[in-house]
């Protein structure tokens, strides 16, 4: 049996969109601290990126989210 049961600690983050691009490009929206990885009292959180749905693919979502510093991301419809 092989088991993934690694308990994972983050802070979700949300970059407002800039220029109208939903989160499609580098430069259309900033998120808060985007350290590889954060540490409090002695355990890792990762950075979880929350990204509107649209405009683009996920991928390109994932990769532009990713270049900011995200380990994580989740895509979401406001709609």
């Amino acid at each position: 049996c092989v088991c993934f049961l690694h308990r994972v600690l983050g802070k979700l983050v949300y970059g407002e969109s800039l220029h109208g691009k939903a989160h499609c490009t580098v430069d259309d929206y900033e998120i808060p601290e985007t350290k590889s990885s954060l540490e409090k009292n002695g355990k890792q959180f990762i950075n979880i990126v929350l990204v509107r749905r649209g405009r683009c693919t996920f991928v390109t979502k994932v990769k532009v989210a990713y270049e900011k510093g995200a380990h994580a991301v989740i895509i979401l419809d406001k709609e």
